[in-house]
Protein backbone atom coordinates (compact mmCIF):
# COMPACT_ATOMS: atom_id res chain seq x y z
CA UNK A 1 0.00 0.00 0.00
CA UNK A 2 1.58 3.28 -0.95
CA UNK A 3 1.62 6.41 1.35
CA UNK A 4 1.36 10.11 0.47
CA UNK A 5 3.87 12.45 2.28
CA UNK A 6 4.16 16.08 2.10
CA UNK A 7 8.04 17.14 1.96
CA UNK A 8 7.69 20.73 3.32
CA UNK A 9 11.36 21.11 2.72
CA UNK A 10 11.96 23.94 0.91
CA UNK A 11 11.29 23.61 -3.01
CA UNK A 12 12.31 26.49 -4.61
CA UNK A 13 10.63 27.44 -7.83
CA UNK A 14 13.39 26.34 -10.38
CA UNK A 15 13.60 23.07 -8.21
CA UNK A 16 9.37 22.50 -9.07
CA UNK A 17 9.48 23.92 -11.94
CA UNK A 18 12.16 21.70 -13.31
CA UNK A 19 10.16 18.95 -11.33
CA UNK A 20 7.15 19.84 -13.67
CA UNK A 21 8.87 19.67 -16.65
CA UNK A 22 10.95 16.47 -16.43
CA UNK A 23 14.27 17.95 -16.34
CA UNK A 24 14.54 16.51 -12.48
CA UNK A 25 13.74 13.20 -11.77
CA UNK A 26 14.94 12.76 -8.26
CA UNK A 27 15.37 14.03 -4.97
CA UNK A 28 18.18 13.70 -2.34
CA UNK A 29 16.48 13.20 0.99
CA UNK A 30 16.47 12.31 4.26
CA UNK A 31 15.47 9.00 5.02
CA UNK A 32 13.36 9.80 7.84
CA UNK A 33 9.96 8.28 6.96
CA UNK A 34 10.50 4.84 5.94
CA UNK A 35 9.82 5.90 2.10
CA UNK A 36 9.11 2.76 -0.09
CA UNK A 37 8.83 2.78 -3.81
CA UNK A 38 5.51 3.48 -5.23
CA UNK A 39 4.77 6.09 -2.64
CA UNK A 40 3.60 9.27 -3.51
CA UNK A 41 5.63 12.56 -2.26
CA UNK A 42 3.59 16.22 -2.50
CA UNK A 43 6.11 18.65 -3.32
CA UNK A 44 5.75 22.02 -2.24
CA UNK A 45 7.27 25.52 -3.80
CA UNK A 46 8.69 27.36 -1.25
CA UNK A 47 9.43 31.47 -1.65
CA UNK A 48 12.45 32.22 0.35
CA UNK A 49 11.67 36.08 -0.37
CA UNK A 50 8.43 35.94 1.31
CA UNK A 51 9.50 32.81 3.81
CA UNK A 52 6.37 31.07 3.41
CA UNK A 53 4.81 28.19 0.96
CA UNK A 54 3.44 29.15 -2.45
CA UNK A 55 0.06 27.28 -3.07
CA UNK A 56 2.42 25.31 -6.07
CA UNK A 57 2.50 21.91 -5.96
CA UNK A 58 2.94 18.55 -7.51
CA UNK A 59 2.47 15.23 -6.58
CA UNK A 60 5.63 12.43 -7.60
CA UNK A 61 5.56 8.68 -7.45
CA UNK A 62 8.76 6.70 -5.89
CA UNK A 63 10.18 4.50 -8.83
CA UNK A 64 13.40 3.58 -7.28
CA UNK A 65 15.35 4.42 -4.19
CA UNK A 66 19.08 4.33 -3.55
CA UNK A 67 21.84 5.08 -0.64
CA UNK A 68 24.25 5.39 -3.46
CA UNK A 69 27.27 7.58 -2.20
CA UNK A 70 25.10 9.73 0.51
CA UNK A 71 25.51 10.89 3.85
CA UNK A 72 24.27 8.66 6.63
CA UNK A 73 20.79 8.34 6.56
CA UNK A 74 20.44 9.88 3.27
CA UNK A 75 18.68 8.34 -0.23
CA UNK A 76 18.14 9.45 -3.78
CA UNK A 77 14.41 8.82 -4.36
CA UNK A 78 14.05 8.24 -8.54
CA UNK A 79 10.55 10.23 -9.07
CA UNK A 80 7.80 10.44 -11.72
CA UNK A 81 5.66 13.25 -12.24
CA UNK A 82 2.12 12.28 -11.31
CA UNK A 83 0.19 15.25 -10.95
CA UNK A 84 0.08 19.28 -10.42
CA UNK A 85 -1.79 20.60 -7.52
CA UNK A 86 -4.25 23.61 -8.56
CA UNK A 87 -3.36 26.37 -6.77
CA UNK A 88 -6.47 27.56 -6.98
CA UNK A 89 -8.95 24.90 -5.81
CA UNK A 90 -6.12 22.33 -4.25
CA UNK A 91 -7.34 19.78 -6.93
CA UNK A 92 -4.73 17.07 -8.47
CA UNK A 93 -4.60 17.66 -11.76
CA UNK A 94 -3.55 15.29 -14.54
CA UNK A 95 -0.32 17.21 -16.11
CA UNK A 96 -1.93 18.25 -19.23
CA UNK A 97 -5.05 19.92 -17.69
CA UNK A 98 -3.06 22.47 -15.83
CA UNK A 99 -1.82 26.08 -16.84
CA UNK A 100 0.98 28.68 -15.98
CA UNK A 101 -0.01 31.69 -15.17
CA UNK A 102 1.66 34.85 -15.75
CA UNK A 103 1.61 35.48 -11.73
CA UNK A 104 3.53 31.91 -11.93
CA UNK A 105 0.65 30.14 -10.38
CA UNK A 106 -1.03 26.96 -11.47
CA UNK A 107 -4.03 25.93 -12.04
CA UNK A 108 -6.62 23.43 -13.48
CA UNK A 109 -8.86 23.92 -16.78
CA UNK A 110 -11.94 24.23 -14.39
CA UNK A 111 -10.09 27.17 -12.81
CA UNK A 112 -9.33 28.94 -15.44
CA UNK A 113 -12.75 28.64 -16.86
CA UNK A 114 -13.79 30.19 -14.05
CA UNK A 115 -11.50 32.74 -13.45
CA UNK A 116 -11.93 33.89 -17.58
CA UNK A 117 -15.94 33.52 -17.30
CA UNK A 118 -15.84 35.86 -13.71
Amino acid sequence: MSKMYTLKSRFLPGYLRAQATGARTFEIRKNDRNFKIGDELWLREYNSETKAYTDNGLIVDILHISPYMQKENYIILETKLKAVVCSQCGDECDCKEVFKLPNGKYICNFCKYILENE
